[in-house]
């Protein structure tokens, strides 16, 4: 089914969504009856999570950001000279040229200016259009906060440069007046001519070699340079009108912000911009916003909270420095209410209230970070915590406002700012503020704030108050198309975009969407290399409770015989409650809510107790029965767990460690259930939010009749009572040795799971999961009668029974589509000739003369162009390209030689640049710098048509640069290349003959992504670790990852995931004995995959190059996109429908 046909009979379908870490499952299922008819279509996208750089994590989002910002500053920099270059020449002084001027002569001409009046006015001139021109290319650092104005006006010369001036005077035994930055820099150079004037530029072994001719302590500052000019200009007798031109040119500098018209309008007052969320006043809205959803039970129902109680809880709220306090401090502690039951709330108007789904108050997170800032770096930013803890609320929010922003800041913040000392300004770059912005600007958020804490009033209602708006108004819905700022969601929301509009063009709009968030779907690449590196620790820790389980005779500890080892460890063999010593033997487990109140098996919520303890306490929530016993005291057992010391070996990292502390005191408070929303199986997430309220929008403009997300769990439960397995479903072997699990395997598990989500209602998803909670829970204690009980007893609900019912063919639905190869599994192809050119390091050339012996090697690593083709010419006389091994003796030596070039003709003794080895590489700036990576490799066939031959070019962006082929309008895939592009270098000589004689053409071309489908037979022609590879897992698509060189490509199976296959390595070399022979092979096989020839991937006759739809559907049509193409077709370029 090809994907460009549209407007299709519409039919009544429905839309899953499975969200997981670097993957996105799809499914589009038509209804007859409530009752599943057809997969419409079912894919697994795997994307790379928005990151950039495998190595450090970065996003792109960030790396594109600082390639901006680079460009930018160069940009700014080239128009600031060539303004300055325009200035001199109007004034008569002469523009220091690029070239052909050595630095010393310029640092001398500053000396000379600045010591003696230049009588000779066109030598004068001629000097001061150097110096000027030095100085503005060598400035020095300023305050970033600090305009011309501002520069001016500090102190000259700066302090650090009187203590450089007064170190070098000691050093050297000599005095200079006026003492300028190029005063000093000519008297060392002509003292040492080899000299480096900021030898702290270098490695430290480079600073070593130089410690003796050591020249500038600390950098430069711009206000020194400043102090110089003016130097230069009272010596040299110029007008103050010339020298004011000359130092705005010079010190001409603008501070980044953020364009406003990249910024979204308030919709209450679109005159003004939406506020960052780190601003003070979102920080206050939200608190106050939660406080006024707060009604306190009394005897008629419930009522708001008072102002003064209102006020009370709100600066209670503001004063925290901390997540600390929870809904049952402020219940208790602060309104003085019986009990925390008393306190309810109503749901917010995005979603549940924060009482309802977070046991912690919210909190001013702004205020917090720097307060903690502050006391971590005291010593580092005296200035600044002076400054904040000075000020007013209003002050420190537009500061605030200003780091959050990068905006103008008023007037004694700008004072702050400029006057901060170096050490300090780099210190507060590393405070991190929330990041994002918020519906409403800075001015409605107070204004909102004021009248809700003014009038004792709802958001609601103070919008109204305030604006005039009607009681159906809110703030609009972010379009689906909008983008989130968040890489990861961005990732998944362009993916799931391009998928409902293909579908909605086809079938119409869905009837319902059902979205399931994996846990960490949204997080970050270092968040995940945490989580991970702290699940390692888990294991880690488990596997050695359990040893030492076994080994004192517990056989076959359970997870709760674990928990119960782990806090015995933890609490010293002594009760959590009343502090006696206990054993193993008379030590217990209990909920400190208990399970029948909402409680839970987490670590939190569970305590090491002796038997009279428990006994005692029963069913009741700790801090009730606290209040009665006389065993114990809340007081001495929140004390007990706050004195808790954490050590190297623990179960937890340092940060889960106080994280668990804090969660076990606030449970140790509670005096009642936990509120019923906390189970609750919706997704409250910010990426949960995010794609929630996008969907919502198109719902609203297409009458889609529901929109859920769920948070993680309920699809597997879902599959489980359906009876689908994934393992049965593909066919996959075993890989663990105590599990037959292999769900995670297989990436189509995520558009499996989208298929089942399409069945799921919000009554039936909560039923699945109480189901599956009260199962964990059996599983935990593994009490034989509650394991059978929940594990075979199916829930009893109508609605559940009616679901089952109606979706008891959804499994034999599956395997059929699964038969006809439907489920996809895909990538976005990065088509875009955008990204790095070439790698960072630059490299010094290498050099040959002209009359020397050459090797092939050694002619393709030619730099010039020219220089390249005038030596092809000798080598092979009307030839187009380098025939030539890298090995061949290619040019014996000839004194006679001469290389004539379109500017100069080069003698046998001239010397030619070459690039530093044999890897392929570009000229940057002065240097050499090795390419980055290939962005695609074109597919060249020649020969008969039953035994052709393939070759691969490959191209990258530094080809399509040099080549001058990125701009509008070119095809970069077929665009010709010049036979001295680094691609033509490094090709293939059986390529490069062919391509000359006329014989080859290119047939396709290849991207990393692209997947490769060898038809139903597979790879016919294995040996070594593949053969044993396939032998148990028979893939027939395999992905493209790189081509590795001229004769090999980089493959990957398309349907294997590459994190669990990291997994079982990690496993591998933990615990080898966990896995089966087919998990040590795949472990072994998956770091490299194959290494495969391109004549043997080529010349596979079932070969098909596979380009996918947003529907996961081959496309076979043009449409000007990428389309699926067969290497073995007679005109592979054509199309068409196979």
């Amino acid at each position: 089914m090809g994907g460009s046909e549209v407007g299709t009979v519409p039919v009544t379908w429905r839309l899953g969504v499975d969200v997981g870490e670097r993957s996105i499952g799809l499914a589009a299922v038509s209804y007859e009856e409530d009752k599943p008819k057809e997969i419409l279509a079912a894919v697994s996208w795997i994307h790379d999570g928005g990151v950039g750089d495998e190595r450090s994590g970065a996003s792109r989002l960030a790396l594109r950001g600082m390639a901006r910002r680079a460009r930018r500053l160069r940009r700014f920099r080239r128009a600031r000279l060539r303004d300055l270059d325009m200035l001199l020449s109007e004034l008569g002084w002469t523009p220091l040229p690029d070239k052909n001027v050595s630095p010393v002569d310029a640092w001398l001409a500053r000396k000379r200016l600045a010591e003696e009046y230049v009588v000779d006015e066109t030598e004068r001139r001629r000097l001061l259009g150097y110096a000027v021109s030095h100085m503005a290319r060598h400035r020095g650092w300023r305050n970033p906060w600090t305009t011309i104005k501002d520069l001016k006006n500090l102190p000259q010369p700066s302090d650090s440069w009187e203590r450089t001036r007064e170190s070098l005077e000691a050093r050297y035994s000599v005095s200079l007046e006026p003492g300028t930055v190029g005063q000093w820099a000519g008297y060392l150079l002509q003292r040492a001519p080899g000299i480096r004037l900021n030898p702290t530029q270098q490695s430290a072994g480079r600073r070593a070699e130089l410690s003796n001719a050591t020249a500038f302590e600390t950098r430069l500052r711009q206000e020194d340079v400043l102090w110089e000019l003016r130097c230069i200009a009272d010596v040299q007798g110029l007008p103050e009108d010339v020298v004011s031109n000359v130092i705005d040119a010079v010190f001409c500098q603008k501070r980044p912000s953020v364009p406003a018209e990249r910024i979204g309008r308030d919709p209450l007052d679109p005159s003004q911009l939406r506020a960052s969320r780190a601003c003070l006043e979102f920080q206050e809205y939200r608190i106050v916003a939660a406080v006024a959803n707060l009604r306190i039970r009394d005897g008629s129902g419930s009522r708001p909270l008072s102002l003064e109680e209102r006020n009370a809880v709100i600066e209670a709220l503001l004063a925290q420095t901390e997540r600390s306090l929870t809904w049952s401090d402020i219940a208790l502690e602060i309104l003085k209410l019986p009990n925390e039951s008393d306190l309810t709330s109503v749901p917010e108007e995005d979603g549940p209230s924060s009482l309802a789904y977070s046991q912690f108050a919210p909190f001013d997170e702004t205020s917090a970070r720097i307060a903690e800032f502050i006391a971590k770096n005291r010593r580092k930013i005296p200035t600044f915590a002076q400054w904040w803890q000075e000020q007013d609320r209003t002050s420190r929010s537009d500061l605030v406002a200003a780091l959050a922003d990068n905006s103008i800041a008023g007037e004694e913040e700008q004072e702050l700012l400029v006057h901060l000392p170096d050490a300090e300004l780099e210190a507060l770059e590393g405070l991190a503020l929330p990041s994002g912005r918020v519906a409403y600007s800075r001015l409605t958020l107070s204004g909102l704030t004021r009248v809700m804490r003014d009038d004792g009033v709802d958001v609601h209602n103070a919008r109204k108050t305030c604006f005039g708006v009607d009681d159906n108004w809110r703030p609009p819905l972010p379009a689906l198309h909008e983008a989130t700022g968040h890489p990861v969601v961005d990732r998944n929301l362009a993916i799931l975009r391009k998928f409902l509009s293909s579908a909605t063009m086809r079938w119409g709009p869905p009837q319902s969407i059902v979205v399931e968030l994996a846990r960490g779907a949204s997080e970050s690449r270092e968040r995940q290399a945490e989580e991970e590196a702290a699940r390692r620790a888990h294991r880690k820790a488990n596997d050695r409770i359990r040893a030492e389980l076994r080994a004192s005779g517990l056989s076959d500890p359970s997870p709760a015989d674990l928990v119960r080892a782990r806090l015995l460890e933890l609490y010293d063999c002594h009760c959590m409650y009343c502090g006696a010593p206990i054993s193993w033997e008379n030590s217990e487990l209990d909920h400190i809510v208990p399970r029948t109140d909402g409680g839970s098996n987490r670590h939190e919520n569970l305590a090491i107790t002796c038997g009279a303890c428990n006994k005692e306490k029963g069913r009741r929530p700790f801090a009730s029965w606290a209040e009665t016993s006389n065993r114990v005291q809340l007081r001495d057992v929140i004390d007990r767990v706050q004195k808790l010391k954490y050590s190297g070996n623990m179960y937890w990292t340092r940060d889960e460690f106080s994280r668990y502390k804090k969660s076990v005191v606030a449970r140790l408070k509670r005096r009642t259930s936990d509120p019923e929303v906390i189970q609750s199986i919706e997704s409250t997430g910010y990426a949960a939010v995010a794609l929630r309220d996008r969907l919502l929008s198109y719902g609203e403009k297409n009458g889609v009749a529901q929109v859920a997300v769920f948070r993680g769990g309920v699809t597997a439960e879902a599959r489980r009572w359906l009876d689908i397995s994934i393992e049965r479903l593909f066919s996959r072997v075993a890989i663990f040795a105590q599990s037959t699990s292999t769900k995670r395997l297989d990436r189509r598990h995520h558009a499996v799971d989208a298929v089942v989500l399409t069945t799921l209602t919000p009554g039936v998803a909560k039923t699945l999961a109480d189901a599956r909670s009260r199962r964990v829970s059996a599983e935990f204690w593994r009490r034989p009668s509650d394991v059978n009980r929940h594990s075979t007893e199916e829930p009893q609900s109508p609605a559940y029974r009616q679901w089952k019912e109606s979706c008891s063919g959804l499994g034999d639905l599956l395997i059929s589509t699964a038969a006809r190869d439907s489920i996809a599994v895909a990538a976005p192809l990065r088509l875009r000739p955008t990204g790095a050119l070439h790698e960072e390091t630059l490299r010094a050339f290498s050099e040959h003369t002209v009359g020397a012996a050459w090797k092939g090697a050694e002619l393709r690593r030619i730099v010039e162009p020219e220089v390249y083709a005038a030596f092809l010419a000798l080598t092979d006389p009307g030839g187009r390209f380098l025939k030539v091994s890298p090995s061949e003796d290619v040019l014996p030596a000839d004194e006679n030689r001469h290389i004539v070039l379109s500017d100069r003709v080069l003698g046998p003794r001239d010397r030619v640049k070459l690039f530093p080895d044999d890897r392929g590489s570009i000229r940057v700036r002065g240097g050499a710098a090795y390419i980055a990576s290939f962005h695609h490799a074109r597919v060249f066939r020649w020969g008969s048509s039953h035994s052709p031959s393939f070759a691969l070019l490959r191209v990258s962006l530094a080809d399509l640069a040099v080549a001058g082929l990125l701009r509008d309008g070119v095809d970069v895939f077929t665009a010709e290349l010049p036979p001295w592009t680094p691609a033509w270098r490094y090709a293939s000589i059986a390529l490069v003959k062919a391509v000359e004689s006329g014989d080859a053409k290119q047939v396709g071309w290849l991207v990393p992504g692209d997947e490769l489908d060898f038809g139903p037979e597979g790879v016919t022609t294995a040996a070594g670790d593949l053969s044993m590879f396939l032998k148990y897992f028979p893939e027939r698509h395999w992905v493209v990852t790189g081509f590795e060189d001229d004769k090999r490509i980089n493959l990957k199976p398309a349907f294997l995931s590459a994190e669990q296959a990291e997994v079982l390595r990690t496993e591998r070399s933990d615990r080898p004995d966990t896995l089966t022979e087919a998990g040590e092979i795949l472990a072994q096989f998956f770091p490299r995959c194959w290494r495969a020839t391109v004549a043997k991937v080529l010349c596979h006759p079932g070969l098909t190059v596979i380009r996918r739809t947003a529907l996961g559907q081959p496309r076979w049509r043009r449409g000007h996109l990428p389309y699926s193409w067969r290497p073995w077709s007679a005109d592979p370029w054509s199309g068409g429908t196979p």
